[in-house]
């Protein structure tokens, strides 16, 4: 993990820890991935201390490089709805 600027003692730390984050924004802009393709995964804890890895059960297993997942009581039905950000998917 990188450290931030003010942890850094000398100039040329700076410029490598800025250089990090342009280099960065550069993939962004490609539209490339910048932690490595991640896909989807959902897990149910079965215990208290082990998950199953549900993700094609749930219809979840997608190959895109995803992003975030929130639950919510969207449409107010009693039951919760999951939602997806994927980089590259639906």
């Amino acid at each position: 993990m990188s450290q931030a600027p003010q942890a850094l003692k000398s100039s040329e730390g700076k410029e490598a820890y800025l250089a990090s984050w342009q280099a960065t924004f550069s993939l962004i802009r490609r539209g490339a991935s910048f932690s490595g393709n991640e896909r989807n995964c959902a897990y149910l804890n079965t215990d208290g201390s082990r998950f199953a890895n549900v993700s094609a059960s749930m219809g979840l297993d997608f190959l895109d490089d995803s992003r975030a997942v929130a639950v919510a009581d969207w449409d107010h039905d009693g039951d919760m709805d999951l939602w997806l950000r994927n980089r590259s998917g639906p």
